[in-house]
């Protein structure tokens, strides 16, 4: 069922559905520790998953930036665990453009980094990169 939420207006909507569990997840693309992984939001509605695996109590630093900047794109992200729940930390979505996530545990793995755009009303390409920074990047 798909309402408005103010339940006062009628019009065309947009539904999608993502599967968040690393063994159902789909489109997901693999995250090399240091290297920028160029991506796209194709729609407003559109949702991308980055995966990494983590070694044990790793801090890990994830940033963002816009590679073409459209009107109303504006990048929010977070990080899920296998299971696709919120990481323990940077488990809540941000806007921040690198943030570090400390003390991951491994047997949380594949971690992935879940971007959208904040309010849903723009869309464009951007880059993503993680750094291991209490082992550096093998």
């Amino acid at each position: 069922q798909v309402t408005d939420g103010s339940l006062n207006d009628t019009g065309p909507y947009v539904v999608q559905f993502h599967r968040l569990t690393a063994s159902r997840a789909c489109d997901q693309t693999d995250l090399a520790c240091g290297a920028p992984s160029v991506d796209t939001l194709r729609s407003v509605a559109d949702t991308t998953l980055h995966a990494f695996s983590a070694p044990e109590q790793e801090t890990v630093r994830v940033a963002l930036s816009v590679v073409t900047p459209a009107p109303h794109f504006d990048l929010e992200w977070r990080l899920i665990d296998a299971a696709g729940n919120p990481a323990p930390s940077c488990g809540a979505f941000t806007s921040a453009a690198a943030l570090d996530c400390p003390d991951l545990p491994a047997y949380r793995s594949p971690y992935r980094v879940e971007v959208q755009d904040i309010f849903r009303d723009g869309f464009g390409t951007y880059d993503v990169r993680v750094d291991f920074l209490t082992s550096g990047c093998p």
